[in-house]
């Protein structure tokens, strides 16, 4: 098959495979990509500014729900459902993320950017209006078998979640992407950061406005099920997404990649280029392991037919996608070359376990806060600012560090030793437990996890060639995202689990421990006696004790990935490679 140039910025364009024409188009792809212009003064500051909108616009998104989730299991009576509320919206970034990157390094970075907000902005619009099934169908129905598990109102729930996942899959990387494009190698990790407190940011302000709507108006405010809520919808992402749009439209200025390979493609070929087999194997093995890892040990037992087929499965499927990836070579949605790069491997394999302990403690903080202090939606949110305010702080603090003197594998090592002490001091959280305890604990994770959170996506920009980017940034980002939607499914299970096994012990003669499951979080100083409610809050706080073990074990192991790193500086960016052999492995 045709080579298939993938230039984020169009440099390059057919392949000459003589050698001579080989170390002339070398010479000639190092000349360009040795002094690109990039964007300065208003045009830079409004490129920043659209693409921080993006970011903040998806990170609301992910963030308002969290504060809002006991008050909602309290409504479905679902509180086995909170892993759901995370999970869903996490699925679909992640399971999408790498066809995005293949999407970033095959077509032009800007329309394919603009086409992801566009789905985004579409789906906030289809869900808002939503007034029958039909409509939600349209916005992932893949989610819908989860209705077995509440009312139709609480599926329509993951519905949502998960449209504003797909869209978002492509944004946030796709904003990285195009400050790989916007800016040299050596100020591209500020501009990271500054993307990255952008999502700090959206961390502080979502869990209030999550809090304020659901304690003053209503959750459905923004979750959206009702149609008397609907026309509000529009004020929350549209118009964020609207005016970041019209700036990158106006101002994003990118070479559009050379397609004379791709004009002379069919159908067909195109198709193939974009590796739709891998998707189509990789999104439902994803969807059978947050399955299992939701129902396993909760709503059926772990040696059940039905979990043990789901992780028959998931490994099947798995396998078969990576046998298709080794089959495709350069031209599979996750190439050997990328994902077999030491530095690339382990810096997914710290943001799979980073990203799984962060938004692990995101979604369970709040129900600690509302369920064993008391906390009202809206105060439980305040009392997450310690967290969310330090970690953005490091974000962007490490951004200019890196910045300033090249090298970004010391705070790897920060982040590793502040997340373990940070993680293993929440774990100790009690009923009785003072400010100085809850904020203080959380100040450290924040800053540790904010010291590494955006760093592995700054590395497939110094280890990677231009080409590769896309497909590189995806990658760790895709693994960050993944880790968020298996460990919070994972932590759902274990709170279930839990709380079965601790109040069951206490022998309370009115009450059942599957009730409590089923209550909401709040709901629980309604249902238990006055006289066991000192001890059956004690029993809540050991359930979700156990759960944020998992944030603990997640960051103790991520020292493995940052001691399998290279040490690199930004400052030193890698040598160009001319684009030979693109897509020889490709299968016709």
């Amino acid at each position: 098959m045709e080579d298939f140039p993938t230039e984020l910025t169009g440099y390059g364009g057919e392949h000459d495979r003589s050698p001579s024409a080989q170390g002339t188009k070398s010479n000639q792809n190092r000349e360009i990509h040795e002094e690109p212009i990039y964007p300065t003064g208003i045009n830079l500051v409004l490129l920043l500014f659209a693409l921080s909108l993006s970011v903040l616009c998806v990170a609301l998104d992910n963030t308002i729900i969290s504060t809002a989730i006991p008050r909602i299991t309290d409504e479905f009576h679902a509180l086995q459902n909170i892993g759901w509320y995370g999970s869903a919206y996490l699925l679909t970034t992640c399971a999408f993320q790498l066809f995005y990157g293949k999407l970033y390094a095959s077509f032009n970075v800007k329309l394919v950017f603009m086409i992801a907000l566009l789905i985004f902005e579409i789906g906030s619009i289809v869900c808002a209006s939503s007034q029958s099934s039909a409509a939600l169908i349209i916005g992932v129905r893949f989610t819908s078998q989860l209705e077995i598990e509440g009312t139709t109102a609480n599926g329509n729930i993951y519905h949502q979640r998960a449209v504003a996942g797909l869209g978002a899959a492509g944004i946030f990387s796709g904003s990285l992407i195009i400050i790989v494009n916007s800016a040299p190698s050596h100020k591209r990790p500020v501009y990271t950061g500054l993307l990255g407190g952008m999502f700090g940011l959206a961390s502080v302000i979502g869990p209030l406005l999550g809090g304020a709507f659901t304690d003053k108006v209503s959750w459905r405010w923004f979750v959206l099920i009702r149609r008397s809520y609907s026309d509000q919808c529009f004020w929350i992402n549209l118009p964020l997404g609207g005016v970041s749009a019209g700036i990158i439209l106006l101002f994003l200025k990118l070479s559009p990649p050379d397609n004379s390979n791709q004009t002379r493609l069919g159908i067909r070929e195109k198709l193939w280029q974009l590796d739709p087999i891998g998707t189509l194997l990789f999104v439902p093995s994803i969807v059978c392991l947050l399955l299992a890892l939701k129902w396993g040990g909760s709503t059926y037992a772990w040696n059940d037919g039905r979990i043990i087929a789901l992780f028959v499965v998931f490994a099947l499927l798995l396998v078969t996608f990576v046998a298709v990836q080794i089959w495709l070579g350069n031209s599979a949605t996750l190439p050997p070359r990328i994902a077999s790069q030491r530095t690339i491997a382990f810096a997914s394999l710290f943001g799979f376990l980073l990203g799984g302990a962060f938004f692990l403690l995101m979604y369970f903080l709040p129900v600690w806060f509302q369920a064993v202090k008391g906390e009202d939606a809206l105060h439980s949110g305040i009392h997450s600012i310690p967290l969310v305010l330090s970690m953005s702080f490091a974000i962007v603090v490490a951004g200019g560090l890196t910045t300033k003197f090249g090298y970004y594998m010391p705070y790897f090592y920060a982040s590793v030793v502040l997340t373990c002490i940070g993680t293993g001091l929440l774990t100790t959280l009690a009923p009785n437990s003072n400010t100085a305890k809850w904020v203080g604990y959380q100040i450290l994770f924040g800053i540790g996890c904010g010291l590494a959170f955006q760093l592995p996506q700054i590395i497939p920009q110094t280890v990677l060639p231009l080409r590769d980017v896309a497909q590189g940034v995806s990658m760790t980002f895709f693994a960050e995202t993944l880790g968020g939607a298996v460990f919070v499914s994972a932590g759902n299970n274990v709170l279930d689990r839990s709380l079965i096994r601790y109040i069951g012990a206490l022998n309370i003669p009115t009450v059942d421990p599957k009730v409590v499951v089923n209550l909401g979080a709040t709901q629980l100083r309604s249902y238990v006696p006055a006289e066991f409610f000192e001890q059956t809050v004690q029993a809540y706080n050991h359930a979700i004790v156990d759960t944020l073990r998992i944030s603990l074990i997640l960051v103790c192991l991520s020292a493995i990935g940052a001691a399998g790193m290279e040490w690199k500086s930004v400052h030193q960016p890698v040598e160009q490679e001319p684009d030979t052999d693109r897509g020889q492995a490709t299968k016709s």
